[in-house]
This record gives structure tokens, sequence and C-alpha cells, in this order.
């Protein structure tokens, strides 16, 4: 069964929307096209511009002055909406924004593809929790956990969004802190595996085959 990402605004740190789709990732290499039709970004958004070999943020993009920090956007650089994770353009040799023709199969780190589209997560926490709820909506929707377990593991993965939030100074966090996030992270994942060998347990009881 395919996991359905759902992408939650108090949960991103780039505030994007909800909404369940497919997402999938691949490791083949492949060529990038892309079109030679400029993008015309509409004014009323506000755009990031992430470097596509790291995936990360590098600063905000001014559609009006069609500039990056007040200088040009590097050649290959994505410009992703922030309120939506969405990639909305690339910058070929001459600095012109343009649309992608193919998705990358070798995706940059925190980018994931839903419905045919990139979407961007500004940090690995903001990704793992997306991938995470997106595997607890899977397994309800598979009737293997209960609405009680779910308003659980949801909750839990609430408390480390508040914690990271919390805890952040001018933008990063201590080490300890890290290492608190991972642990919880990591109950997390062992409490869901649990819950749904429950589930299954009982499924088993009452006649229902296993998947």
């Amino acid at each position: 069964m395919k996991q359905a990402v759902i992408l939650f605004a108090a949960s991103l740190a780039i505030g994007v929307f909800t909404t369940t789709a497919e997402a999938q990732t691949t490791t083949e290499t492949t060529t990038v096209k892309t079109t030679t039709t400029a993008v015309e970004l509409p004014s009323t958004s506000t755009y990031i511009v992430v470097d596509p070999a790291t995936g990360l943020s590098r600063g905000t993009y001014d559609p009006v002055t069609r500039l990056w920090n007040g200088q040009a956007v590097p050649s290959g650089y994505y410009i992703v909406e922030q309120s939506s994770g969405r990639l909305m353009a690339t910058t070929d040799a001459s600095g012109a924004l343009v649309t992608l023709t193919t998705i990358p199969a070798v995706l940059p780190s925190h980018f994931v593809v839903i419905d045919g589209r990139m979407v961007y997560f500004e940090s690995d926490y903001a990704l793992r929790r997306a991938q995470l709820e997106a595997r607890i909506d899977d397994q309800y929707a598979g009737g293997h956990l209960s609405n009680l377990q779910v308003k659980q593991l949801k909750q839990q993965i609430s408390e480390i969004t508040n914690l990271e939030t919390k805890r952040k100074s001018n933008g990063t966090l201590k080490e300890s802190t890290r290492r608190e996030i991972e642990r919880r992270f990591a109950q997390v994942q062992s409490q869901l595996d649990r819950d749904i060998a429950k589930i299954s347990d009982k499924r088993v009881k009452i006649g229902i085959k296993a998947d």
C-alpha cells in the first residue's frame, strides 16, 4: 500500500497546505529538461530560493525585481512557493525562470513528489513528521490502527514539533535537543509498530486475514 502524504501547516516550518496525496522517490539518475518559456510568478505570494545540490533554502525571491537577495538567481536553482512548498520554477543559463518538464529521478534533499509535483520541506524534521503522519493515516485507512491510537500518535508528533519550535535559537538546535527529538521520533515509530501489531492480532482472532 502506497503512502499518502498529508501536509499540514501547523507542523511544517514552511507552512504548507493540508492534502492527501501519493509520495514517491527514486534513486535512478536522469537528465532534467526545462522549457524555454519564461514563468511569471504572482507577486501576491512569497517565494524562496532552494539550492538543488543541497536542498537548503538560500533566501527569498522577489517576483517583482526577479532577484534573490538583490542578485540574480544562479542557473539551475529552484524557486519554491513558501506557503505551499510547491516547486514553481527553475532558472536556465540566462537566469530566466522556466518550468521543469520532467521531475528529477534523484530528488534534492527535503523534496518529495506529490501528485506529480515536487514539494519542498524546510527541514529534515518537517519531512520526517509528514512521512510519519502519512504512514499513520495510511495504516488507519487500512484498518490497522484505531481512532484512539491515531490520536495518541499524532499528539506525540505534535509535542515533537513544539519541542523543536520552543528550543530553536537563531534558527538552530542544540545537540542535546536534537538527541531528544531523535529519541522521541524513535518512540513514536516503536509505538506505531506496536499498535499496528495489536490491531493485526485482533483482526486475526476474529477471522480477518492479515495483509
